[in-house]
C-alpha cells in the first residue's frame, strides 16, 4: 500500500501536492527496470522527501527573521515619531524654517515610487 503525503509547492497561495511516502516494497526492482548494475546503492528505509522537509525549515526561519526585523523597524519608527512630536513641542507652537538645502532633502526622502 502507497502512503501519501503533503508537500507545500507555493508558500505563499498555501498550495499543496500529494506525493508517494517511497517505502522499501516501492523501490523493489527499480535497478532492473532502469538498468543500474547494483541495487545495493538505492535506500529502502522508507522517509519523507528530505530536500522538501528542509525547505520548510528554511521557509520557517526566513519567515521568523522577516517578523523580527518588521518589528524592530515597528520600533524605531514609533520612536522617532515621538522624537519628533517632543522637537516641536520644544519649539512652542513656532513655524519650522527649513533652509532650501533641508527643504530639498526632505522633498527628496518625501517622493514615493
Amino acid at each position: 500500500m502507497i502512503h501519501w503525503i503533503r508537500i507545500r509547492v507555493d508558500p505563499r497561495s498555501g498550495v499543496t501536492r500529494r506525493v508517494p511516502k517511497v517505502g522499501r516494497r516501492e523501490t523493489r526492482g527499480i535497478s532492473e527496470r532502469y538498468g543500474c548494475s547494483s541495487h545495493s546503492h538505492v535506500d529502502h528505509r522508507a522517509r519523507y522527501h528530505g530536500a522538501a522537509m528542509g525547505t520548510e525549515a528554511v521557509r520557517f526561519l526566513v519567515l521568523w527573521m522577516a517578523g523580527w526585523v518588521n518589528s524592530r523597524q515597528l520600533e524605531v519608527i514609533d520612536f522617532l515619531r515621538e522624537e519628533n512630536r517632543v522637537l516641536r513641542e520644544q519649539l512652542g507652537g513656532r513655524p519650522l524654517r527649513f533652509s532650501d538645502d533641508q527643504r530639498r532633502r526632505l522633498a527628496v526622502k518625501g517622493i514615493r515610487d
